[in-house]
């Protein structure tokens, strides 16, 4: 039994995407504006918010965010560490 429909996965992840063009974070966009890095920028912000989403909607919340938070302390970490 899905959560949520395929359909309404693929109008969500959507909205989101669009939505996120307009919150991405200007420094990542002002370094390189083209159409390419606006998009990767759109989706590495939507992706997290609809995998939250789906943990959230499944019951997995507590090891969504335990999850999200070390591969975010490993990431950063890797990058200015």
């Amino acid at each position: 039994m899905s959560i949520i429909s395929a359909p309404r996965l693929w109008l969500l992840t959507a909205a989101l995407c669009t939505a996120s063009l307009g919150v991405a974070p200007r420094e990542a966009m002002a370094q390189d504006p083209s159409q390419e890095n606006r998009i990767a920028t759109a989706v590495q912000i939507a992706l997290p918010l609809l995998a939250g989403y789906c943990a959230v909607k499944q019951g997995r919340a507590k090891d969504f965010v335990a999850g999200f938070a070390v591969e975010t302390v490993a990431v950063q970490g890797l990058k200015y560490g």
